[in-house]
């Protein structure tokens, strides 16, 4: 099952020797010894793998250990996300930007609802505008994203079954 590393394949496929790469919640790969309060020595797996894709100089020259040749990944960005910098190695943050996005507050929660019921309209091929505005009771000010996104499709999946009970056809 040895296979190129999955960014050699990407750039083959692609015929690209430039891609983005998108480290999706950066913050969950790490993971500290028993007991260990020492975020900043947290090591996972990946950590010496991304201090040298992240330096232009050893990204240049990136040994692949199937191909058994260099590669150049100068050319490779990559974005990470993580809910905490804490359990993030500091010489791998000393190499990203950080760019930190405040979680939303109860004034956004109208534009993101209605941008989760215009996502929801895409979903199911509707016209914009088809599904109704959700009401503020059918979900919480303290709600993550993630419930809230739960509610808001309870809320519209309810909402399209009792549109199409005989009842409310008349």
């Amino acid at each position: 099952s040895a296979d190129a590393s999955p960014i050699v394949r990407l750039l083959a496929e692609r015929q690209s020797a430039s891609a983005l790469v998108l480290l999706d919640e950066l913050d969950k790969v790490y993971s500290y010894g028993e007991g260990s309060t020492d975020h900043s020595a947290a090591h996972s797996p990946i950590h010496s793998q991304l201090l040298g894709l992240l330096e232009p100089e050893t990204a240049s020259r990136w040994r692949d250990g199937y191909l058994l040749t260099t590669c150049d990944l100068s050319r490779v960005s990559y974005w990470a996300t993580a809910n905490s910098l804490k359990p993030i190695n500091r010489a791998l943050l000393s190499r990203m930007e950080v760019l930190y996005f405040p979680a939303p507050g109860p004034e956004h929660l109208p534009a993101i609802v209605a941008s989760m019921v215009r996502e929801q309209e895409r979903l199911w091929s509707l016209p914009e505008g088809t599904l109704p505005a959700v009401p503020d009771s059918a979900f919480n000010q303290s709600d993550s994203l993630r419930e809230l996104r739960r509610r808001v499709r309870n809320y519209l999946h309810d909402w399209t079954r009792d549109s199409r009970s005989p009842r409310a056809m008349h």
